[in-house]
């Protein structure tokens, strides 16, 4: 970083804008920043979507319990 200053797009002063040299270094390590950050979305996205897949499973055993019992209570 060689430089920071106010960010002016911000009203209230709170932000800031950080200023990098551009060299093979921070080329480097920007791009492996951007690849770590895509591999831990696509985790997070996977995680989200077993968990949601496993409240789906509950939610089918659920009903086709309630659904047997229905038959049970309409058989008799």
């Amino acid at each position: 970083m060689i430089d920071l200053k106010p960010d002016r797009d911000d009203p209230d002063h709170k932000r800031s804008v950080y200023i990098f040299q551009q060299d093979d270094d921070f080329e480097r390590i920007f791009s492996e920043l951007i690849e770590e950050n895509r591999k831990n979305r696509r985790t997070n996205e996977e995680s989200a979507m077993q968990q949601e897949i496993e409240e789906l499973k509950r939610q089918i055993e659920v009903l086709q319990k309630s659904a047997s019992a229905k038959e049970g209570v309409n058989d008799t």
